[in-house]
Order: structure tokens, then C-alpha cells, then sequence
């Protein structure tokens, strides 16, 4: 008989990880858009693993406690919609276990209904054919199989088995998948966590996260600092005479040498100007396992610059390409994330931002329910989320932005205004609204929709222009990707003043990967 304790979750949940981490780069390409930033897989991924590395360390029998850490980890680590939504089920299972210390079968039930019913009501619009389907579905069924099986194990691997039914289903629950022809990522990805877990079950599964305590600074934060970086190295069997020459060795080249003694690695801490050449200097003497570099230069710069007074109105920009995070700076933005940032990174920016209000722009609409949970994690200061959609929404509410006033109406009513498109290319075969789209193909999107598919380019580009210049607008602007050079650019630029002279046309360098061109009208 299984034994549902918190060892048994933790060991349970590090598989899951595992599991999906594995298979990430596959449900990365279930995307229904076939364009190179779909990232459900990795997304997922990167949350589970955040609950993993929060417990790793725990040694609890306690498993509402292990289930609510992981929770927290989750929640930190979520990144874009697909995990925020798997952060809202584990901290709906979390909910579903308080005050439960070893869990019977019907305690698991009741935890997974829990579970599924805090995702649905964490999307504002919940779509049947998703990852909240497959959750609800698996807490069903469950709670049925457990009448048939008193063995936990069996029950969840019938479970499964239904599992991949209702996901192979999900292809007819909504016409997107449908013309794609694949099932939904995010169910995907879920059912991936569980076949983990079931596994855990088996077969011993070895996760290694590195969840060691850093060493932090000691120095006064307001006083000059010698050395910029902190350097944690993990070593085998350090002799003392080793130890020695390399202390005379960091003499030179550093100070603060901090040796911790573990069961199977010893950890040398310093700091140091030249990192480089402490860990070189490590492996003439031995077996280096692990590598950490730390910044200490920023860090005693923030807190330089958090001891300023405090302003009233702070911005966070989530941007994407040097010419993107230039222009954000220099609208006004206090901290930029780039990519698809987790809600880790949105706490480590407003840490920063020494104001009394923050105002994040998302600027992607796979970031806008990350930043929405941040407010609930943070107590001194209020954070505000512009639901920026794109890029360009961004830009254009950092500019109708009054310094020193609070005008947050106002920016929302202008990027409401703002209409985007963008021009990518299609990393697979697949079908949208009836057209069939090959691999390599260049893609013209306006918001949701895929309007262009051409072989060449700059058809493309001039095509979505002039469905752009359909709209109503007075301003169009240009931004090219790092994948375009200035003439090609120059050519469009040239194209669109010379066939829509009432508008306004500016072009910028926006140097975003991915995306050939992003363009606005507003």
C-alpha cells in the first residue's frame, strides 16, 4: 500500500519535473501559431522546476506542508499563462491538503478538484480543449478510480490512461487545434507531470537541483566595494595543502575565502575582479562539480540606489532586443525583463524600483496574468498592471505618461489605440484559417490573427502595412529586428512613405530576435 506522506510528494514532484523537462522542446512545438517564440514546454517547465528546487531540500513526512511549499515555489517560478495557470493547480492541491499530514486517496481527490477548480477561476475566460480541461477531467476521473482500486499507484495509472484520451480529444474541442492538427501544449505538458509522477512510483528517479545557501557580502552597502564578483565553487575532496596554495593563490587576486565542508562536495566561496581566473585556478587542484557567479558590484549599486528617496511612480518594461530596451529607458522605464519573464523576476525588479506605486507593461499577452499575481506577493509598495499586449502598447503608454502625476486612464485609453503587427516565420508546416502554411514561410500577424504568408520577405512586410494602413491611425511606426539590416529597412521605410503619405512614418532599430519587423498604427 502506498503511503501518501510529504516524502512521497516531494519524490513525486521532483519527477514531474523531470519528466517534463525532458519533454519540454516537444510541447513547445504542439504551439498552434508555428512561430519561434511558442514556449508552453519550456514555460512549464521552468515553473515545476521552481517548485522542485523550493522542497528539495525540505526532509518533511508533513505533505500539506511540502504541497503548500511547492506551491510558493511554483508561484515563483511561473512564466507566461500556461504557468501561471500550473502554478494556480499546485497551489489549488496545496489548499485541498492544509492541515492533512499523510493523505488518503480520497484526500488526494478532494486536492485535485481543488486544484482544478483555483485554475478556472484564475482565467478570465476559461476554454474548454486546454490544460483546464485535462485537470478537471483527471480530478474526475480519479475520484472514480479510487472506488475501483484501493492502491494509489493503480489508481493514478488508470487515471493516466483516461488522461491521454481526453487529451487526444482536445484536437476537436477547439477549432484552432483542429486546423493545426495538434492537441493542446499545455495539456500536454500536464499530462507529462503526472506520467512523472506515476513513474516516481517505479523506478528511482535522481533530480539534481542546486539549492545551495549563497554566501552574501558583508560589507556596508554605502561604502566602496574592491572585488565585483562572488565566485561559489564546488570541489571533491579539497587536501589541506591544496587548500592552502589556493588561499595564498586568492591572496593576490581576492580576499573573503570561505570553505564549507559537505557530505559529498566542498564549497569554496571568494571574491574576486577575476573569476575567471579562481576557477581556473580550482581545477589545477581538483574536480570542480559546480560553478556560481554573482554581480556584487549591482547589487551594492541597488542598494546605493534604493537609499535615494523615494519617489511616487515607478515603471517595469518587459522588452524584448537592444533597440526595445534603449527606447524603454529613455521613455522612462526603471527596470526592464526581457523575454518571458516568471514572477521571481518581476519581485527581483520591483525590489529595486525605490517608489511607492509600479506600474508593470507586460507588453506580451503570454506575460499579463504573471504580472498580474506579482501585487499579491508584494506588501510595500502597489503594483498596477497596464495589460500591454505588444511592444509597441508599451511604448505608446510610457508616452502619454505625465511625470509626476497619476495617470494610469490615460495611458490605458492610449494603447488601446495601438494596433500591432508582426512579421515572423513559420518553424513547421500546419494549416490555419483553411490556408496551408509550410515551414520557412514568412509570417504577417495582426494581434491574434496570421494575415500574411508569403516565400518572400519584403512582400510580406509590404502587405501588412498596407492592412495595417487600413486602420484607423495617424502614425505608423517601423521597428526592425536584428535579422535586418538598415537598407532592407530603409526600402520598407521608403515603400510605406511613398504610398501613405497622409500618415506619419517612423522606423526605428528595435533589434528584437525573432521578429523581422514589428509595426503599429495609432
Amino acid at each position: 500500500m502506498t503511503i501518501l506522506n510529504g516524502f512521497l510528494l516531494s519524490k513525486m514532484i521532483t519527477a514531474a519535473a523531470n519528466e517534463l523537462d525532458i519533454n519540454k522542446d516537444y510541447v513547445d512545438s504542439l504551439n498552434v501559431f508555428p512561430v519561434p517564440d511558442g514556449d508552453t514546454g519550456t514555460n512549464m517547465s521552468l515553473t515545476v522546476l521552481s517548485a522542485a528546487h523550493e522542497i528539495e531540500n525540505l526532509n518533511s513526512n508533513d505533505i500539506s506542508y511540502v504541497a503548500k511549499v511547492a506551491a510558493t515555489g511554483a508561484l515563483k517560478g511561473a512564466r507566461g499563462n500556461s504557468g501561471v495557470i500550473l502554478s494556480q493547480l499546485f497551489r489549488g492541491f496545496a489548499k485541498g491538503l492544509e492541515n492533512i499530514t499523510v493523505a488518503s486517496n480520497e484526500d488526494i481527490a478532494l486536492a485535485l478538484m481543488k486544484a482544478a477548480q483555483m485554475a478556472y477561476k484564475a482565467v478570465m475566460k476559461p476554454k474548454e480543449g486546454t490544460i483546464l480541461t485535462l485537470a478537471r477531467e483527471i480530478a474526475e476521473k480519479f475520484s472514480e478510480e479510487i472506488l475501483n482500486y484501493d492502491d494509489f499507484e493503480q489508481a493514478l495509472m488508470s487515471t493516466i490512461i483516461y488522461g491521454k484520451k481526453v487529451l487526444n480529444d482536445t484536437i476537436d474541442m477547439l477549432p484552432q487545434l483542429k486546423q493545426a492538427g495538434v492537441v493542446d501544449s499545455g495539456a500536454r505538458g500536464l499530462l507529462f507531470l503526472f506520467e512523472g509522477a506515476l513513474k516516481s512510483l517505479n523506478n528511482e528517479v535522481v533530480f539534481e537541483i542546486d539549492n545551495d545557501e549563497r554566501v552574501l557580502p558583508k560589507q556596508s552597502p554605502l561604502d566602496p566595494i574592491d572585488f565585483n564578483y562572488e565566485v561559489l565553487i564546488d570541489v571533491s575532496e579539497p587536501d589541506e595543502n591544496d587548500l592552502e596554495d589556493f588561499k595564498k593563490f586568492l591572496s593576490e587576486v581576492g580576499d573573503s575565502l570561505v570553505v564549507t565542508n559537505g557530505d559529498e562536495f566542498t564549497r569554496i566561496h571568494a571574491h574576486t575582479n577575476v573569476p575567471d581566473k579562481v576557477v581556473e585556478k580550482a581545477l589545477e587542484f581538483w574536480t570542480v562539480f559546480n560553478v556560481r557567479f554573482e554581480n556584487l558590484k549591482s547589487q551594492h549599486d541597488e542598494i546605493v540606489k534604493n537609499s535615494e528617496p523615494r519617489k511616487s511612480l515607478g515603471f517595469i518594461a518587459v522588452s524584448s532586443g537592444k533597440g526595445f530596451n534603449e527606447l524603454f529607458k529613455n521613455l522612462g522605464a526603471d527596470e526592464i525583463v526581457e523575454g518571458t519573464p516568471s514572477i521571481e523576476d518581476f519581485l527581483n525588479a520591483i525590489a529595486k524600483i525605490n517608489a511607492d506605486k509600479i506600474i508593470i507593461l507586460p507588453n506580451n499577452k503570454n506575460v499579463i496574468l504573471a504580472a498580474e499575481q506579482v501585487g499579491e506577493l508584494v506588501e510595500d509598495k502597489e503594483i498596477v498592471v497596464l495589460p500591454t499586449q505588444t511592444l509597441p502598447q508599451g511604448i505608446s503608454a510610457l508616452l502619454n505618461c505625465v511625470p509626476d502625476s497619476d495617470n494610469i486612464e490615460q495611458m490605458r485609453d492610449a494603447i488601446n489605440l495601438v494596433k500591432t503587427g508582426q512579421v515572423t516565420y513559420a518553424v513547421r508546416d500546419s494549416e490555419y484559417d483553411g490556408n496551408k502554411i509550410e515551414q520557412g514561410d514568412i509570417l504577417g500577424i495582426i494581434e491574434d490573427d496570421i494575415v500574411v504568408a508569403q516565400k518572400d520577405l519584403d512582400t510580406a512586410t509590404k502587405q501588412l502595412i498596407d492592412l495595417l494602413a487600413e486602420k484607423d491611425g495617424e502614425v505608423l511606426t517601423i521597428y526592425y529586428g536584428k535579422d535586418v539590416d538598415f537598407d532592407a529597412a530603409q526600402s520598407i521605410f521608403d515603400y510605406a512613405k511613398q504610398k501613405y503619405p497622409q500618415l506619419e512614418i517612423e522606423i526605428y532599430d528595435g533589434e528584437q530576435p525573432l521578429y523581422y519587423y514589428i509595426i503599429s498604427i495609432e
